[in-house]
């Protein structure tokens, strides 16, 4: 047994190596290796590489889209030169992970894509997402998903159109529209909308938001959370004016206080004026 260890492992079979039982004797491990688990093993590696391999033959895919072993029919439902009638198969197969890689197979017909956006998995639905086939229709019935985090996934996305953004800004979650918040392709009539959120960590991410214009970075330094400020204090798009009016806020408590100053010193609009000014009077609160 040791000589076929050390042959296995000497030609890259370590996976083939599986322990069933061991045990300790005179300071050395023992493993005890059952031949055909290790055959099993290896068969279902070859069968795994085989399903998922473009240039397997379309007959032999067919016979392993019929595979016993999950992993195997993985292989094949994500498998880009999986034929039509085998992924209509796979769509319906009754493991979750199978259908989820038809969903996310770029070969996957438009048909398909309908039905597996009604999957009861959220996790198919959500793989729906990320076909890069995926038509607006199909994103827009995601977009009313009853899973928080489908909604999510849509409002995040940078390929959402304008009107599917709008619908969410208006979203009962606050994830959601925390979402649509940082999406870089949100324009800047939702981002004034979203500066008003009732929730903080939704302003918090307009606040950081790059694209955020400064007319509304000038709303959000009259927040009275503590953590919009501290995040406003790092965007980049801060005016001259606008940093000397966060250094000017007095109802922050000393630490978060301290904080913005340490921060708008070190922010890259910042002028010698304001930092010599600072460094000077302001920053004596940190003594």
């Amino acid at each position: 047994q040791v000589g076929l260890i050390q042959n296995l492992w000497a030609n890259g079979r370590r996976n083939a190596l599986t322990p069933l039982r061991c045990w300790k004797s005179a300071g050395r491990w023992f493993y005890v290796l059952s031949h055909k688990v290790c055959q099993a093993v290896r068969d279902l590696e070859v069968r795994r590489a085989v399903a998922r391999n473009p240039k397997t033959p379309l007959d032999l895919l067919a016979q392993l889209a019929e595979d016993k072993k999950i992993r195997v029919r993985w292989g094949v439902a994500s498998n880009p030169n999986t034929p039509l009638n085998i992924l209509t198969r796979l769509a319906e197969d009754e493991d979750s992970y199978v259908r989820r890689d038809v969903a996310s197979n770029p070969k996957t017909p438009l048909d398909l894509l309908n039905q597996l956006v009604e999957d009861e998995d959220s996790d198919v639905r959500l793989a729906v997402l990320s076909n890069p086939n995926l038509p607006l229709d199909v994103l827009a019935q995601l977009a009313e998903d009853k899973k928080i985090r489908v909604r999510w996934r849509v409002a995040s996305n940078p390929n959402t159109p304008l009107d599917l953004l709008a619908q969410l800004v208006e979203d009962e979650d606050s994830d959601v529209r925390l979402a649509v918040a940082r999406n870089p392709k949100t324009p800047l009539d939702l981002l004034a909308q979203l500066v008003e959120d009732e929730d903080s960590d939704v302003r918090l991410a307009v606040a950081s938001n790059p694209k955020t214009p400064l007319d509304l970075l000038a709303q959000l330094a009259k927040d009275s959370d503590r953590n919009v400020i501290l995040s406003l204090s790092l965007n980049d798009n801060l005016s001259k004016e606008l940093i000397r009016n966060l250094a000017d806020i007095r109802s922050l408590d000393p630490v978060t206080q301290i904080e913005v100053l340490n921060r708008l010193v070190l922010h890259p609009n910042a002028d010698l004026e304001f930092k010599d000014t600072l460094l000077y009077r302001e920053f004596n609160l940190s003594f």
